[in-house]
């Protein structure tokens, strides 16, 4: 089901800044179409307990070599999936009730059913309460697959890379080569 068209172009290289630089080289008729077409909301919420996983979920994590951090949702979405079976990767955005910065650009899992999100949860692993004065929150994005991610394990796992992955994404979808 496609979402509404507005200009994401401009949503993600403002509120997203250097993580979207990218986005300039492309046509942004092209790329909102794509978004559009591409992208599905996965979950509203209504509170921030809603995406937090059990603390089993998070020991498995912490085994399979999961380092934790705050606020990194692009990071910590990117890991998860790679570190975790049957969990999937999305990027995309957040509608949120805040008149501030209502949509912010983000990346997030989806495991048996449900959104995960590391990135609202502190060190210890519990909630950025903070962040509770926005709820409700929608989530949108379009999901990164395993085999795609996998290129960047390093750059992941190693670096704790922060790049989203959406315009690797986008350019993989929409080159004539890999179709």
């Amino acid at each position: 089901m496609s979402i509404e068209k507005v200009d994401f172009h401009s949503i993600f290289s403002n509120e997203g800044d250097v993580l979207y630089s990218g986005l300039s080289k492309l046509d942004p008729d092209g790329f909102n179409n794509w978004v559009s077409c591409n992208f599905n909301e996965i979950a509203f919420i209504t509170s921030l307990s809603q995406i937090c996983p059990d603390k089993s979920f998070l020991k498995e994590l912490a085994e399979a070599g999961y380092f934790h951090r705050e606020s990194q949702c692009h990071y910590s979405a990117k890991a998860v999936c790679l570190l975790s079976d049957n969990v999937d990767c999305y990027t995309g955005f957040v509608v949120r009730d805040d008149s501030c910065c209502g949509i912010i650009t983000h990346s997030f899992n989806f495991y048996n059913s449900q959104i995960i999100d590391l990135s609202r949860l502190d060190s210890n692993y519990n909630i950025l309460e903070r962040l509770g004065n926005t709820l409700p929150h929608t989530y949108f994005g379009v999901k990164l697959p395993k085999s795609f991610l996998q290129q960047y394990t390093d750059l992941v796992l190693n670096q704790y890379s922060m790049n989203p992955l959406l315009l690797e994404w986008y350019l993989e979808c929409t080159n004539p080569i890999h179709h």
